[in-house]
């Protein structure tokens, strides 16, 4: 998987959520559905709904996304709950951040952007086009441009400008990484 770690507090996530819809993609929020329909969300008043309860979004763009995303099913008593199969469909750009830290302890943890090389229709694998790794480029390089890069051994993360004010302000605490203090990290980097 090719991915990009960050720590982005909710303002830096929905100002990039912003970027994709005005760049004409869609969110799918991955959570247990109902039915076998997922929703598909296009723009911010939608988002607000769901950006509080899903720490995995897939970006999905009619241009280079070909495939429905394909969900599977678990017995949770007497009815099914359906979730969408990662990797299954699409491609997706999956955006992962574990929001519910940030809004229940005012705690940001490490978030990424990435894509698989391949994905599956149904069992056959295919590749993503030239144009769809294009689009992930695009949006790494607008997620690069408004964080501090952070240099650990093996690991790089990209700490969002407005994460950082908050964290030294104290409104928020950016989680610790193999017991290394991120926000020192920052301070060390300037």
């Amino acid at each position: 998987m090719s991915q990009v770690d960050f720590f982005l507090s909710e303002k830096e996530r929905a100002g990039f959520i912003e970027h994709c819809f005005r760049h004409g993609c869609s969110i799918i929020p991955e959570q247990h559905y109902n039915t076998d329909k997922y929703i598909i969300v296009s723009n911010m008043e939608q988002y607000k709904k769901y950006c509080k309860k899903s720490p995995l979004l897939f970006i999905t763009s009619k241009k280079f996304s070909v495939y429905p995303l394909e969900l599977d099913h678990f017995e949770d008593g007497d009815q099914k709950k359906y979730f969408i199969k990662q990797r299954h469909g699409g491609p997706t750009i999956d955006f992962f951040s574990p929001v519910i830290g940030e809004f229940e302890d005012n705690i940001i943890g490490p978030g990424y952007i990435g894509i698989f090389p391949y994905y599956y229709r149904v069992d056959k694998k295919y590749v993503p086009e030239n144009g769809f790794i294009d689009l992930y480029k695009s949006f790494t390089t607008y997620i690069k441009e408004s964080c501090q890069k952070i240099v650990l051994s093996k690991r790089t993360f990209w700490v969002g400008n407005l994460t950082i004010d908050r964290a030294k302000k104290g409104e928020i605490k950016l989680l610790q990484i193999s017991n290394i203090d991120i926000l020192k990290m920052v301070q060390k980097e300037k």
